[in-house]
């Protein structure tokens, strides 16, 4: 037994209703804009590569920390050393 074959799809099937479209609702409370504040971007100091060989368990600790405060590890190390030469009187 074989299948009928479909029937095609009538004009009416695909038919889009014609008229005006409906105007988007508006909105009911509009938040007062802020004015626009002029902020200087951040000046960054020039960096300099320097290369550290550190245990695989430090790294690790490293990695880990980064990951969970979501921040990159050279910013940590940056912190970490700034604050280890303060505390030295460097």
């Amino acid at each position: 037994m074989s299948k009928a074959a479909p029937s095609p799809l009538s004009a009416e099937l695909l038919a889009v209703p014609k008229g005006a479209a409906a105007p988007a609702p508006e909105a009911q409370t509009e938040q007062p804009r802020r004015p626009a504040v002029d902020v200087a971007p951040p000046v960054e100091e020039p960096r300099t590569a320097l290369t550290v060989r550190l245990p695989v368990s430090t790294q690790e600790r490293l990695r880990e920390a980064a990951h969970r405060t979501r921040r990159e590890k050279q910013a940590i190390v940056d912190e970490a050393l700034l604050a280890w030469l303060d505390g030295k009187g460097f």
